[in-house]
């Protein structure tokens, strides 16, 4: 009922704020792609930009029986048209430093970082589309025209919103807000800053993973607290997947492992094949779980729950396994800690196939599996694919546990 009411009332208040007018003054009165050219245009301002990967190429070919089946929302990117299968996109990552600078969000799919003369900054805003990436214009900010006045915070504050994904998302908060840090130290601020704004602060893996680089609980303003912030000086990164790509750059993969793995950890204490179980969740649940756990046990293969293992335990027990096998979701961002050598199995729901964990396969080095199963219900969308239960097929999964995964792992 309190989850209801809180919708309810973040509805509401959406709409209130489009049609009745206060504090109009804190509308942005447009907007610049770039820090860069909004620096060019305003050389008195005081804005400054660091280049951290100047325009990085990202690619990712799609294996030939993955590239036709995929879901038609789960491809955001452009194809190249000199390499077959291939996406890519090219991101300019970049740290802004805006003095007075204003940070607003609505906390469910849009972040605007605003200048002092009231300019948004596109490439270190955000603006989340269903369907496509969205344009600097079509930030939800500038629809709006109730806005409460800004919170005042003296220092330095860095922005890590990313929209309402990462409040209560595992796999959003790994990908969308951590990697942030490490574009920051790139930059040379991080020890200047005395405040991280941080969409939530409530579930122990966010604790955990920023209390691991050196971000302690005493500096964080919760994003899902505050609407409205000004700083003396305000510091925004690009987003880690840039412009809403579902590509993964190879920095971001490379910085998680480098920052979470345990080069000592001892394997033997850890299962060497895991079963992630999805019984804990809201969604994506295996209708023949019981049937499916009691094949994979008879592989030797321990079903776990990991919403029951704190952040590091995760990682330890990603890096120590040799066989992991998940229906899709938020828990196989844990594949960015796996040894090279492990072998992936993700079941998809035929209404809901991506290229999400295979690209984090992809750049770890890992070999990727995946089966196709028949979901419950169709699928009209993002949000009904991602509800839809699924029937594994157990034949199809024995067949390819016999004639792939135990011919070429050595589990002892």
């Amino acid at each position: 009922m309190k989850q209801f009411l809180t919708k309810v009332r973040g509805k509401t208040l959406n709409v209130l704020r489009k049609v009745i007018y206060y504090n109009h003054k804190y509308k942005p009165k447009g907007s610049f792609v770039s820090t860069k050219e909004y620096v060019q245009a305003h050389k008195d301002s005081g804005v400054k930009y660091y280049e951290i990967f100047p325009d990085q190429v990202t690619t990712l070919e799609i294996p030939t029986d993955l590239l036709p089946i995929l879901s038609p929302w789960s491809v955001y990117d452009t194809f190249d048209p000199t390499r077959e299968r291939t996406l890519y996109v090219i991101t300019n990552y970049v740290v802004s430093v805006v003095p007075k600078g204003r940070l607003y969000s609505n906390n469910i799919d849009m972040v605007a970082v605003i200048t002092q003369d009231n300019f948004l900054l596109a490439d270190v805003s955000f603006q989340y589309h269903m369907h496509r990436k969205a344009r600097p214009q079509e930030n939800k900010v500038f629809k709006q025209n109730y806005f409460i006045a800004p919170k005042k915070y003296k220092g330095v504050v860095f922005n890590m919103l990313a929209g309402g994904g990462p409040i209560i998302n595992y796999g959003h908060w790994l990908i969308d807000v951590v990697p942030r840090i490490h574009l920051l130290k790139k930059s040379g601020w991080f020890d200047k800053v005395d405040w991280f704004v941080v969409p939530n602060y409530r579930i122990d893996f966010q604790k955990d993973t920023l209390r691991l680089l050196g971000v302690s609980a005493d500096k964080i303003i919760i994003g899902t607290d505050q609407l409205h912030i000004e700083a003396d000086t305000l510091i925004s990164s690009t987003a880690p997947r840039g412009d809403r790509s579902y590509l993964m750059p190879d920095w971001v993969v490379d910085f998680h492992r480098k920052a979470y793995i345990n080069p000592n950890i001892d394997e033997k204490k850890y299962p060497s094949m895991i079963y992630i179980t999805r019984r804990d969740g809201k969604a994506r649940k295996v209708l023949n779980e019981p049937e499916l756990i009691t094949t994979l046990e008879s592989y030797g293969c321990k079903c776990l729950e990991l919403r029951s293992y704190s952040f590091v335990e995760k990682v330890n027990l990603f890096n120590a396994a040799k066989v992991i096998i998940s229906v899709t979701g938020a828990g196989l961002a844990n594949v960015m800690y796996c040894n090279k050598s492990a072998k992936v199995i993700e079941i998809f729901p035929d209404v809901l196939i991506h290229t999400f964990n295979y690209n984090l396969a992809e750049v770890v080095g890992l070999d990727f599996y995946f089966m196709v199963c028949k979901a419950e219900t169709g699928a009209k969308n993002l949000t009904e694919a991602n509800d839809a239960n699924i029937t594994v097929d157990i034949v199809a999964l024995k067949k390819l546990m016999d004639e792939e995964i135990f011919k070429k792992v050595d589990l002892y």
